[in-house]
C-alpha cells in the first residue's frame, strides 16, 4: 500500500525507532554475572575491588561467599591463585591454584594464543561436599567465573600506565613519571585495611585439607 502523506514526520519516527533498537542491541559492560541452576537457583557472582583487594562475591541459600584473588610473585612472572571464604570465615572452604609449569611451557602456551592457565580446583571443606543445597556445584560454577572473568581482564583489557617525560633544568636528563589519578591515588593511600585483614587469616593453604569429591 502506497503512503497518503509526505513520510516526512514518519521517517524520523522511523529513524528514531531504529536507533533505540540499536541501542538495546549494544551490551553494557556489567561488573555482575548471573547464574542460573537446574534446581531453579539464581546466583548473582558480583567484581568488586581491584588488586590486592580483588574478589568475587555471592550469595547463596543465606549465606556470603566470596572468592579472592592473590597474587604472588613466582621468579619474573607471578601466580594468580583463587580462595573461597564463607562469610568472615577465617579458612578457605576451596581454592583454584595453577598448576607447576617450567618457563618454557609457559612460553609455549602463550606462543599457542592460551589465555586460562591450567589450574586445579578444590574443595576443602568436607561440610561443603556434604551438604543438601548443592553448594558444591554453586561454588565450582562461580569459581570457573571468577577465574574465566579475571583472566579476560588480565589479558585482553590490561591497564596501561600513563607517563610523561620530565626534563630537569640545565641538564640533558629526562624522568619517566607515573601518572596517578586523584582516584588511584586515595585507593593506594587507604586500601590497607582490607589487605591487612586478610593476612591476619593467615594462608589460605595452611590448615586446608583436600577431600575427593564424587
Amino acid at each position: 500500500m502506497k503512503r497518503q502523506d509526505s513520510g516526512y514526520g514518519s521517517n524520523e519516527e522511523d529513524d528514531d525507532f531504529e536507533d533505540y533498537e540499536k541501542s538495546k542491541s549494544i551490551p553494557i559492560p556489567s561488573n555482575t554475572t548471573k547464574l542460573e541452576f537446574s534446581n531453579y537457583a539464581q546466583v548473582d557472582v558480583k567484581r568488586r575491588g581491584a588488586r590486592s583487594s580483588k574478589r568475587y562475591e555471592f550469595e547463596y541459600w543465606g549465606f556470603n561467599y566470596s572468592w579472592w584473588r592473590v597474587s604472588k610473585k613466582d621468579g619474573a612472572g607471578k601466580e594468580i591463585s583463587y580462595h573461597l571464604y564463607k562469610g568472615d570465615g577465617a579458612d578457605a572452604v576451596a581454592h583454584i591454584v595453577p598448576e607447576l609449569r617450567s618457563p618454557s611451557q609457559v612460553s609455549e602456551g602463550q606462543r599457542n594464543g592460551e589465555w586460562v592457565p591450567p589450574c586445579s580446583m578444590w574443595i576443602s571443606d568436607p561440610s561443603v561436599i556434604e551438604a543438601l543445597t548443592d553448594v558444591a556445584d554453586v561454588i565450582v560454577a562461580t569459581g570457573l567465573i571468577a577465574l574465566i572473568d579475571d583472566c579476560i581482564k588480565s589479558h585482553f583489557h590490561p591497564k596501561t600506565r600513563r607517563t610523561h617525560s620530565v626534563s630537569v633544568p640545565l641538564t640533558p636528563l629526562k624522568y619517566e613519571v607515573e601518572f596517578v589519578s586523584p582516584k588511584e591515588l586515595f585507593k593506594r593511600r587507604y586500601s590497607g585495611g582490607s589487605t591487612k585483614d586478610r593476612e591476619q587469616r593467615g594462608s589460605p593453604l595452611r590448615y586446608a585439607n583436600p577431600v575427593e569429591a564424587y
